[in-house]
């Protein structure tokens, strides 16, 4: 199986996908995950599934999930990826990887990508908003001493 892109894999209706995060939604323990959102579970091994009824593919893998809020449920690493032997295309937005009956298409989810964009800057304007209200109370009590 060869696994090939083209410009039949371009998303059409929108002008540069490439700037977009590359979010998929697969199956992971048997959930589909589709929103994003993240509580701390520690180290686990789960199963992760791409793919149909007809035509699928599931690897176990170990995540590492830290303690703080992130906008995805999971990120894949790399490694992850090659265990699949899957290859991304993130101009195309797209993830390609053999599977029992054909080569497997998983496309990006173009509105959750951006939500999940969307969101990691609101989270990162929250965190400088707060680290600064911190540094101004610090200086404000050092003032109130003097």
């Amino acid at each position: 199986m060869h696994i090939t892109f083209s410009r039949e894999d371009h998303w059409v209706h929108i002008p540069d996908p490439r700037s977009y995060p590359f979010v998929v939604c697969p199956t992971i323990d048997r959930v589909l995950l589709s929103k994003q959102g993240s509580y701390p579970i520690g180290r686990v091994i789960l199963p992760l599934t791409f793919g149909t009824f007809d035509n699928y593919c599931t690897e176990h893998l170990t995540f590492e999930v830290a303690n703080f809020k992130i906008s995805y449920h999971a990120n894949l690493s790399r490694p992850m990826l090659a265990s699949f032997m899957a290859i991304p295309n993130h101009t195309y937005l797209i993830l390609k990887m053999p599977a029992p009956n054909g080569i497997l298409s998983i496309f990006g989810d173009v509105k959750t990508s951006c939500k999940c964009d969307t969101e990691a800057v609101q989270l990162a304007e929250t965190v400088e908003y707060s680290t600064n209200a911190t540094i101004m109370l610090t200086e404000s009590k050092k003032v109130d001493q003097n």
